[in-house]
């Protein structure tokens, strides 16, 4: 048997012998936030003797310590209902307008918990993990200065950043695979306004490191202090920062089973699924340039950002590869870190929760290892019947516009190539370029290079961007006329996010490592190409058109892809090697680039992501 900890954040196991325990518990949940919560509850209500541990002094997660009591995207359905429609009761008529109030919302959580006889552990942490064999046995706890040996059926890691996991020793992957960058995170403020009602914020802070200390410090300090410079006292009255930050991306593991994007956008059928996820990619931060391949297939080339998925989680996302008795029952599943940005929505963390409660239940009671071997068939009908799995079974993909007379428009994926050709004439011709992808260059390539000769403009150079998606290269002409004549064209599919098509068109030619487009491409890096006025037409915040306060996006946008491709040509064509690494660092050594993209200060998310231009040209002409 051994004994797993962190030293210095370093998983060290030791051989032990198995010790007394002075009690046991059927399950153990490390972290009572958002889907610790409600997986604690739920095994409980299926009679399971239940520990919860937290290491904050109250339950609820991001909803509760991180004030973000609103929902974005997510199914509805499940045992969290209840709990909102019952917090109204616990706030003064004064703030009702302020849904899911935080204070009221944990103490129903509390009560819910108690209710069932869950043991709650506050100011808690688990220091140290007994393991024979990767199998889970028990854990010790430091509560009030003491040390507690306690033996578990069955341990499940809730925590946000996977402090179990890590300390057993279970490496996951962290930041995307191009230049292991971050989402960004938030630092929520709140605060009463001139109605006497409460508001927060929820706004990109910057990038922040969880799993270094001087960085997490250093981040979070910085952006709670941005805060104070941002109060207006004319508008609102300043209250207080939410205790939690808002860190959106945690590690990610390698699970039974890994759901990746492809997965997502190819819409991969699960035989075991344990519940859906309904979102978008959500992956904040417009630094799209340095993401992967697949992830600007579908939100810069096809213009799909905010296309809404069910994405279907397989039971084996929430068991660690090669473990037993233990789940990953968080924001820590085994997905990759653009899943990540997608089903980490509040709702789903919570029906995440609550189906995982139930699987382990019934693994205990069938007496299993693992949930992998319990009876599928029963665990699901169990979950549909607490109302918690998918409650909108049409709803398979769509645009999903809140407050609209049209909340989901669903979306169908186009066959008829004529019906492609009609969304290629217009502005929003993204779905179709997806169609063209799924269908494949065998069934509408020739067709495509037929419309290159179009008198329609938006039907040929959109045919171009398609062709050139399918890496026919047919399409590069037409691709260096829309970066020659760059403009800050939007397509419009989406109701945010919208991508420029001389920008896609810069980064296709990067695919196609073109030689021909390299004098275009230089001009841009130069500070005059500052001076068009194409970089000064979308200056005023914009949601549509991703138009942001403090970042000139159009700059930013073509500046960074410009970045990119730059190097990709000079990966494959030596010859111009050195002198593409000599006109990217001219461009920014001296730091000038920066001021023209962004006036925000050293530390700021658009600072950030402005500087990282420089830090990836230096890190890729070394």
């Amino acid at each position: 048997m051994f004994y797993y900890e962190m030293i210095n954040g370093v998983s060290h196991a030791t051989f032990c012998e198995k010790p007394e325990f002075s009690d046991n518990f059927d399950l153990i949940v490390a972290g009572l936030g958002s889907a610790g919560s409600f997986l604690a509850l739920t095994a409980a209500e299926n009679g399971l003797k239940v520990l919860g541990i937290e290491r904050g002094t109250c339950c609820g997660g991001m909803g509760v310590q991180g004030s973000v009591n609103g929902y974005y995207n997510g199914y509805k359905g499940g045992r969290f209902e209840e709990i909102d429609n019952s917090t109204a009761k616990y706030v003064s008529k004064t703030y009702r307008n302020f849904f899911n109030h935080p204070d009221a919302k944990k103490i129903r959580i509390e009560q819910a918990l108690i209710k069932e006889k869950v043991k709650i552990e506050f100011n808690t942490l688990i220091v140290g993990i007994y393991a024979e064999n990767q199998e889970i046995i028990g854990v010790r706890l430091l509560n009030n200065g003491k040390l507690t040996d306690i033996g578990c059926k069955f341990l499940s890691d809730s925590t946000s950043e996977g402090f179990v996991l890590r300390a057993l020793g279970i490496t996951g992957s962290y930041g995307r695979s191009t230049d292991g960058a971050i989402v960004p995170f938030s630092s929520v403020r709140i605060f009463k306004n001139k109605d006497n009602n409460l508001g927060r914020t929820n706004d990109d802070s910057g990038y922040i490191n969880p799993y270094d200390d001087a960085d997490f410090t250093k981040a979070t300090i910085t952006a709670h202090g941005k805060h104070l410079a941002d109060i207006n006292p004319q508008k609102e009255r300043f209250l207080f920062v939410a205790p939690l930050i808002g860190n959106r991306e945690g590690m990610t593991i390698m699970g039974e089973q890994t759901v990746t994007l492809k997965d997502v956008l190819y819409e991969t059928p699960w035989k075991n699924t344990l519940f859906c996820a309904y979102s978008d990619i959500d992956k904040h931060g417009c630094d799209r340039a340095f993401d992967s391949k697949e992830f600007q297939d579908w939100f810069v080339i096809s213009n799909l950002s905010t296309i809404t998925f069910k994405i279907k989680v397989p039971l084996g996302a929430i068991v660690p590869k090669g473990w037993k008795r233990l789940v990953s029952v968080s924001r820590c599943l085994g997905v990759d870190s653009y899943v990540s940005s997608a089903v980490r929505m509040n709702r789903d963390m919570y029906r995440l929760g609550e189906a995982a409660g139930v699987a382990v239940a019934l693994a205990v009671k069938e007496n299993k290892n693992t949930v992998m071997d319990t009876d599928y068939n029963r665990m699901h009908s169990l979950i549909v019947k607490r109302n918690c799995f998918d409650p909108e079974p049409n709803a398979l993909r769509g645009f999903v516009t809140l407050n609209s007379p049209t909340p989901y428009v669903a979306v169908e994926w186009l066959t008829d190539f004529e019906e492609i050709k009609k969304a290629l004439s217009s502005d929003c011709p993204g779905v179709a370029i997806w169609s063209c992808k799924l269908l494949g260059a065998e069934k509408v390539a020739d067709k495509l290079a037929d419309l290159l000769s179009s008198d329609n403009e938006n039907l040929r150079l959109n045919a171009a961007v398609t062709l050139g998606f399918l890496e026919d290269e047919r399409s590069v002409t037409s691709l260096r006329e829309i970066v020659k004549n760059r403009s800050a064209y939007h397509f419009l599919d989406c109701r945010r996010s919208n991508q420029m098509r001389s920008v896609i068109a810069i980064c296709l030619l990067g695919r196609f490592h073109d030689t021909k487009i390299l004098g275009e491409l230089y001009d841009i890096l130069k500070p005059e190409e500052y001076g068009k006025k194409m970089y000064h037409t979308f200056l005023a915040p914009n949601y549509k058109l991703s138009i942001v306060e403090n970042l000139n996006s159009v700059y930013y946008q073509h500046f960074s892809f410009t970045v990119v491709s730059l190097l990709q040509i000079a990966k494959k064509h030596t010859k111009f090697r050195e002198e593409i690494h000599q006109k990217l660092i001219e461009s920014v050594k001296d730091g000038s680039y920066l001021k023209k993209m962004t006036n925000d200060p050293v530390g700021s998310s658009f600072y950030m992501i402005a500087e990282n231009i420089a830090k990836y040209i230096y890190d890729n002409t070394k």
